[in-house]
């Protein structure tokens, strides 16, 4: 091999190695989101999303009502564009003041941010109504 196929080989392993980091990145940023809305933590879950500086988003009142009773990956974790997947979650839930069971269909789309350096959420977290 010459020396020019020889870096052309190295350059494609490097992106590879990097896309691959950071898709392992997207993988525990996935189980920490989990984490945070299966153990009610849902002003942790918040922090996940793709924040504006103007605009800052933040937990809504009366979240605090509510109870994770399960939460499960629906759906594999599938490319949506460049650095940009998506993923779906059934989440059952339950409000302490009503105490009926009730599931929603979560789609979350995930985007890394280059100057966060991280995997954001950005779409609207679903209100557990």
């Amino acid at each position: 091999m010459n020396r020019r196929g020889f870096l052309i080989v190295l350059a494609a392993g490097a992106l590879a190695a990097c896309a691959t980091a950071r898709e392992d990145e997207l993988m525990l940023t996935l189980r920490s989101y989990e984490a945070a809305v299966r153990w009610g933590m849902m002003d942790r879950a918040y922090e996940f999303m793709k924040q504006d500086p103007e605009h800052p988003i933040e937990a809504p009142p009366g979240v605090e009502q509510v109870r994770v009773t399960g939460y499960d990956r629906v759906s594999p974790v599938v490319p949506a564009g460049e650095k940009r997947y998506t993923v779906t979650a059934q989440i059952r839930y339950v409000q302490l003041d009503r105490q009926v069971e009730r599931m929603l269909t979560d789609r979350q789309y995930w985007e890394w941010d280059e100057k966060g350096k991280r995997w954001v959420r950005s779409n609207a977290i679903p209100s557990f109504q």
